[in-house]
């Protein structure tokens, strides 16, 4: 999407000041070995994978076969919330995955893109909610950390 374009351009053109791209040996962006590539391998050597969590992004499947594949090779998943005014990211509730495992939320086409990755909607369901579980247990740590004087 928009700002994952963003941020690689920003990553990209570091211009030899401190900044994220100091934390990282090798940038992959998956975007860039197109559809036909086997995500296996360059989500497997990753020591994280970035998710923005933008408007849209839990119903475009390359990104839920990244963290699949994230859940099942036990790669750290950091989400980033990206918000701009009037728009924020929905974090799906039970009701979301019920009609995501009834195949009423992706389209024809994605599940087509799941499929000849070998992912299936169970898949995508167990990893989100895992990732999202994971989100909640940080906040609720948070919470009571900051909340005692």
């Amino acid at each position: 999407g928009t700002y994952a374009s963003l941020m690689r351009i920003e990553i990209l053109n570091d211009s030899g000041t401190p900044g994220p791209i100091r934390f990282f040996e090798e940038l992959v962006f998956l975007d860039q070995f197109g559809a036909s590539m086997d995500l296996r391998r360059p989500v497997l050597h990753s020591h994280n994978l970035a998710l923005l969590l933008t408007e849209g992004v839990l119903t475009r499947p390359w990104c839920l076969i990244e963290v699949v594949m994230a859940n099942q090779f036990d790669v750290p998943i950091i989400p980033i919330e990206v918000t701009k005014p009037g728009i924020r990211f929905q974090y799906p509730d039970n009701k979301w995955y019920e009609r995501l495992l009834a195949g009423q939320v992706l389209t024809d086409g994605d599940m087509e893109i799941l499929t000849s990755c070998r992912v299936n909607l169970h898949d995508v369901s167990v990893a989100l909610r895992a990732l999202f579980r994971n989100i909640a247990e940080i906040t609720r740590i948070t919470a009571k950390t900051t909340s005692h004087p």
